[in-house]
């Protein structure tokens, strides 16, 4: 074999590794760039997207249920409320129905933040932009 025979074979054998470490970073890329969406206390109770793209056909399934405050029950001589009625998170239209789209950064609120500590365990099924499907178990302590 000659000199340029063997440089040929080097050469091919070069651009094999450059495309398998380039497939690579692209998958990497992939599986960092995308949405993630949770249910999180945050003074209130809210479904955010964490991520760095747009969630689309969010669903909720809930697993473990959680109240948090509905209606106005009782009130003070002031008019400060004192006693609510107490509201499954799955009873709340926006977790029932999901939330098309949730863009990167944002969020929708569920409701007001649960009063005792509770624990919610939920399915949350969504997809990016490009279709790819996600699906994941969570878990929120809500603190008393």
């Amino acid at each position: 074999m000659d000199a340029i025979a063997w440089l040929t074979v080097v050469l091919i054998l070069v651009t094999m590794f450059y495309a398998w470490q380039n497939r690579r970073m692209v998958q990497e890329m992939r599986r960092q760039n995308r949405p993630y969406v949770y249910i999180v206390f945050d003074r209130r109770l809210v479904i955010r997207n964490g991520g760095d793209r747009s969630a689309h056909q969010v669903r909720f399934a809930i697993l473990e249920d959680a109240h948090i405050a509905g209606a106005i029950l009782k009130q003070d001589s002031f008019g400060a409320p004192t006693e609510f009625d107490r509201v499954p998170v799955s009873s709340v239209a926006i977790v029932r129905h999901g939330v098309h789209p949730l863009l990167p950064a944002a969020e929708r609120v569920i409701g007001p933040a649960p009063f005792e500590t509770q624990t919610l365990k939920y399915r949350v099924c969504y997809q990016d932009g490009a279709g790819i499907r996600y699906k994941e178990v969570l878990t929120e302590e809500f603190p008393g």
